[in-house]
């Protein structure tokens, strides 16, 4: 069974026209209700080894979306903090990155 979170999550991106009409699509094919609660049950994570997943629609995957997510959320890190005076390397960036990720995507 499905939980409430993941099917509010999965009928978001499968009407908000923000999302790709293939996104849809292929979210709309998909008949295993452990595929969808496996896209959906939790968000990717920026970790020591930066973001990886596998390709394809959902939250637990990595597609546009959440590369958008990613980069909102690091350009936050440099509104916030400012590149010159700690000087922006890729060091302290996982570190400051998960505080700062105050964006909320459509479909939260």
């Amino acid at each position: 069974m499905v939980s409430q979170t993941v099917q509010a999550k999965y009928w978001e991106w499968t009407h908000d026209p923000y999302f790709s009409k293939e996104t849809r699509e292929e979210l709309l094919r998909l008949q295993d209700p452990k595929e969808i609660e496996d896209r959906f049950y939790c968000d990717l994570e920026f970790g020591t080894g930066g973001m990886r997943g596998i390709l394809g629609a959902g939250t637990n995957r990595m597609n546009i979306y959440m590369i958008r997510r990613l980069a909102q959320g690091l350009a936050d890190v440099i509104t916030t903090e400012g590149t010159t005076e700690k000087g922006l390397r890729s060091p302290m960036i996982p570190a400051a990155f998960p505080r700062n990720l105050h964006w909320k995507p459509p479909w939260s």
